[in-house]
């Protein structure tokens, strides 16, 4: 859709019939909402997403996220290269990462 200005907006429809008191379609109903800027937003972080792992793979080190609520941990995929292991879906719980740490490395 192009606006006022002049401007591509990208806009979501959601249509539904609109029906009489004999239950048969006598309209449509319609509303459209404008998500360029969402869309804007989504392409920015996957650009940024690519550009941190990129940088993590030129750098050869690797992230993770700890959920405290849940206990979940999510691993880049450099820092699985860099610990040698294929991917999957959640990250080592910690005592299989303490069991990849030299024994002169638990108290750090």
């Amino acid at each position: 859709m192009i606006d006022k200005q002049g401007q591509k907006n990208l806009v979501t429809y959601t249509k539904i019939p609109f029906r009489d008191e004999n239950d048969q379609i006598a309209g449509l109903i319609g509303i459209g909402r404008d998500v360029t800027e969402r869309k804007r937003i989504e392409e920015e972080l996957k650009t940024n997403e690519m550009r941190m792992s990129e940088a993590q793979q030129i750098a050869h080190l690797g992230s993770w996220e700890f959920d405290a609520l849940t206990g979940e941990v999510k691993w880049s995929d450099e820092l699985w290269r860099v610990f040698g292991l294929e991917p999957r879906e959640f990250g080592l719980d910690f005592e299989e990462y303490l069991a990849m740490v030299h024994p002169d490395d638990h108290h750090l």
